[in-house]
Order: structure tokens, then C-alpha cells, then sequence
């Protein structure tokens, strides 16, 4: 119950603090335009102070546009954190789940012999076999899980495993002893489990305790724990390899050793050889074309935002015609009132942008905690610095752009006809 009410208040935080940044919005406007202005009334100047001040002064009707345009840029921020996040999380997964250079799987019986031949063919470092199952956590909110059965004398010569907690040398002493097994982050969170607590699965022989070993970073939600082979083979009925990890020699051709081997394996059971590369490369692909199809619905929220940016700027114009008149009748330039106008949009433009960094942040956080939550994976918050001056370029262009139409039509303003206005 407890688990649940947490996983409710997590998913539910998210639009909470958007909308205590709207909120909150008009009472920081003040303060930091000030301090922003400094920078932007250079643009314009003799006349940026004004264009800083009313800003300031209708603060309640920028506030708004302000928030809309803060939302865009942490949003942004938001889901380039999380996307930076799931991929260096994928790329720790990617080197576990997928060893070495090439995958090699057998078109018969891949027994002691066929390994030996594999790997002695020229330009092989290492081989390991891998062997895959299921089985059932017993434990308070256990899973039905996913068995890899690797071999702990050869498997971490071949990929040494990222760890969150434990080492290749530690558990490679484990699973040779037995009664030891490898879980992911996730589903040590889930199960409530430590590096040397126990889980317990079902099998063969009936309900077995064995000690976490080693926990480790993983982005796939299809949680699966990691035993040795003579622990599967007594407990879980594991026959022969499903697949061979090989790893090439440094220097070798990844392709050619893997059509030496295909030859080699011709006349004894056939083999199918895999780069793992292109698994890697579909699965890297996989996670960005998702995250792409959230950019191009962030492009099309940045577009309303400079809509909504545009328009106070223009009604800004409407309600200063006679203020600007009054400028254009003691002298000032077309440029300079255009330039007034670009002051504007960059000192709100810049507010935003300052707002909404620190709300990327904590969004990103809140998403990637519900995603343990959701998904029960574990994916370690990775700061999207590299996108930050991405975002603020993207900022001042916006600025540039909504700022056009405005400062074309304050610029043509005739002092005779602004005097006039009511």
C-alpha cells in the first residue's frame, strides 16, 4: 500500500510543479528582470532601461507569457536529461546484455567440442557461453524473471560488467561457489534487497535462498538475474549453450574473424555469427526514435510559445502607441525603437530561460523516479549540461524571431498619428 500511495504522489508531482511555476511565476518577474536587464538593455543603448521597466511595471501580463515560455524551455531540458540518462543507463545495459564482439549460435548441439573449435579459430581472444531461462522471485512483490546463465570462469574475461554495487572479481567467486546470483538495480528496489541479502527462487528441487552477489545498472523493464552454470544446471534444469560470446583478438577485423568461423563451423553443426554491433545499433536507435518523437512535439509547443511571445509583445506596442510617439517625436531612430522592442522579448526570453533550468532539473528527476516506479528500472540522473547553451541559443532566436513583427509595427509609428492615439 505504501508503495503504491508513493508511485501515485510521484506520478502526480510532475504537473503539480508546473503548475506552482505558474504560479510563482509573477512574484520572481520583478527581481530577475532587473537583474537580466542589465545584460539586454545593452542592445538598445540610451533605451533599454525602458523597455526593462515595462516590462517590469506590467508584470502580471508578461508573468503569463513569461511562464508559457519557461514551460517550453524546461521541458526541453527535462526530456534531453532523461533522454541523457536512459542512454549512458543503456550503454552499462548494452555491455552486459550483449558481450563481446560477435554472437555465435550453433545450427545443432553446441557442446564442449563445438566451443573448443570456436575458439580456436584465428583472431578469437575469448569465448563464453550464455544460456537463457525463466523463473519465479518468491520473495514480497517477487516477479516471474528472466534467466542468464553465464559461464564465471570465462563471461568476465570476455565483458567486465558495469557495476552498481560489487566487482568482476567478487562476483566471479560467488558463482563459482554456487548459491549466488547477479539482479539488476530494479528489481533489487523492487524486492527489497541488498548486495549480501538473499532472494529466493523457485526451482527444481523446490524454494531456494540464493545471496546477491553483485547488482548492476539495467534500462530494460524485463528484469533478469544472472546465475552460474552449475548453479542452473542443478536448480534449473540448463542444458547445453544457446549462444557464444566471442570476443576478437585487438587489432582483428570483427567481420573476417566471423566468416572464419562460419567456414570452420561448416562441417561440424554449422554456425550463425552475429556482430553484436548491430544489435547495439538497433537498440540505440530504438531509444532516440522515441525521443525524437518527443522533440518534434516540443517543436510544435515552442511554436505556440512564440505565437503566445509574439502576441504581448504586439499588444505591448498597442498599449504604448503613444509612449512610443513620444519617443519618435524627440528624435528616436526606427532602429532604435526596433531595437527597444528586441530589449523586451530578450529580457523575458532570458528570465525564462534562467527559471527554466533549475525546473528541467527537478522534472527530470521526477520522471526518472517514476520510471523505477513504472517500469522498475533504475536510471541514475545524468546533468544534460552539453544541452543547456543548445537551449539558450534556442532562446535568443526565439527572442529574435517574436520580437520581428512587433518591433516592424512600433517602428512605424508616426509621432503625429501616435499623439493623436487614445
Amino acid at each position: 500500500l505504501a508503495r503504491s500511495h508513493t508511485r501515485a504522489v510521484v506520478e502526480a508531482s510532475s504537473p503539480l510543479i508546473l503548475l506552482g511555476a505558474v504560479l510563482l511565476t509573477p512574484l520572481v518577474t520583478r527581481p530577475i528582470a532587473r537583474v537580466a536587464g542589465r545584460f539586454t538593455r545593452r542592445l538598445a543603448p540610451g533605451l533599454g532601461d525602458i523597455g526593462v521597466m515595462h516590462l517590469v511595471k506590467e508584470r502580471t501580463r508578461s508573468a503569463y507569457t513569461l511562464a508559457l515560455v519557461m514551460i517550453v524551455l524546461s521541458l526541453v531540458l527535462a526530456i534531453g536529461g532523461v533522454h541523457r540518462s536512459y542512454r549512458a543507463t543503456q550503454e552499462q545495459s548494452l555491455a552486459r546484455a550483449l558481450p563481446a564482439d560477435l554472437a555465435v549460435t550453433g545450427g545443432q548441439r553446441v557442446d564442449a567440442a563445438y566451443v573448443q573449435r570456436v575458439a580456436t579459430t584465428p583472431g578469437v581472444r575469448a569465448v563464453t557461453e550464455l544460456r537463457f531461462g525463466d523463473a519465479q522471485v518468491l520473495d514480497q512483490h517477487g516477479p516471474h524473471v528472466f534467466l542468464t546463465v553465464i559461464d564465471p570462469s570465462t563471461f568476465f574475461d570476455v565483458q567486465p560488467v558495469p557495476w552498481s554495487e560489487g566487482s568482476d572479481a567478487a562476483a566471479r567467486r560467488a558463482l563459482e561457489a554456487g548459491s549466488a546470483v547477479l539482479v539488476p538495480q530494479g528489481l533489487a528496489r523492487l524486492v527489497g534487497v541488498g548486495l549480501g541479502g538473499e532472494l529466493t527462487m523457485d526451482t527444481t528441487l523446490g524454494p531456494h535462498r540464493f545471496r546477491v552477489a553483485g547488482i548492476y545498472p539495467s534500462n530494460d523493464s524485463q528484469q533478469r538475474v544472472t546465475v552460474g552454470v552449475a548453479d542452473a544446471r542443478r536448480y534449473f534444469n540448463a542444458g547445453d549453450a544457446n549462444v557464444l560470446a566471442v570476443r576478437v583478438r585487438a587489432g582483428a577485423d570483427v567481420t573476417a574473424v566471423g566468416h572464419a568461423i562460419e567456414q570452420r563451423m561448416a562441417g561440424n553443426g554449422g554456425a550463425f555469427v552475429r556482430p553484436t554491433s548491430i544489435d547495439k545499433a538497433r537498440f540505440r536507435k530504438s531509444l532516440n526514435d522515441y525521443f525524437r518523437l518527443a522533440y518534434s512535439v516540443l517543436i510544435l509547443v515552442l511554436a505556440m510559445g512564440l505565437l503566445g511571445l509574439g502576441n504581448t509583445l504586439a499588444m505591448s506596442v498597442v498599449r504604448r502607441t503613444r509612449e512610443i510617439g513620444v519617443l519618435r517625436a524627440v528624435g528616436t531612430q526606427r532602429s532604435q525603437v526596433r531595437l527597444l522592442m528586441l530589449v523586451e522579448s530578450a529580457t523575458l526570453t532570458l528570465v525564462a530561460l534562467v527559471l527554466a533550468v533549475p525546473l528541467g532539473w527537478l522534472l527530470s528527476a521526477v520522471i526518472l523516479r517514476s520510471s523505477e516506479g513504472v517500469l522498475h528500472v533504475v536510471i541514475p540522473y545524468k546533468q544534460p549540461w552539453p544541452l543547456v547553451p543548445l537551449v539558450a541559443v534556442l532562446a535568443i532566436v526565439s527572442a529574435a524571431l517574436a520580437a520581428i513583427a512587433p518591433a516592424r509595427r512600433a517602428s512605424r509609428v508616426e509621432p503625429v498619428t501616435a499623439l493623436r492615439f487614445e
